[in-house]
């Protein structure tokens, strides 16, 4: 007994299922993508933040170990002194590195 399956009441329905699963890997990554953003939305400002404070607790650091090294303490007017020469050099590195990325350099 051989059925024909052109002939059938769900040979319809054939093409639609399988248009609607060879969409399904896009649907699910396209979901990914909005889920990311909206985490990156809704924590991206706390996260920035939290970098920028760690950044400049790390420099902190580095300029009191770098002045004491050279015979700086801290509270002294030579170590205020010294911070504002490493603040200097830190300013001259950076604007460097933006004309080496701009292709200046």
């Amino acid at each position: 007994m051989k059925t024909d399956v052109s002939s059938s009441a769900n040979s319809a329905d054939l093409p639609r299922l399988q248009s609607f699963t060879s969409r399904i890997s896009g649907i699910v990554f396209a979901l990914g993508v909005s889920a990311c953003a909206v985490f990156a939305a809704a924590n991206g400002p706390v996260l920035w933040s939290g970098a920028e404070l760690r950044k400049a607790e790390q420099v902190k650091q580095e300029n009191r170990l770098f002045c004491e090294r050279l015979g700086m303490p801290p509270g002294g007017e030579t170590f205020a002194t010294c911070i504002g020469v490493l603040s200097d050099v830190r300013k001259s590195h950076g604007e460097r590195l933006a004309a080496e990325a701009a292709g200046v350099f």
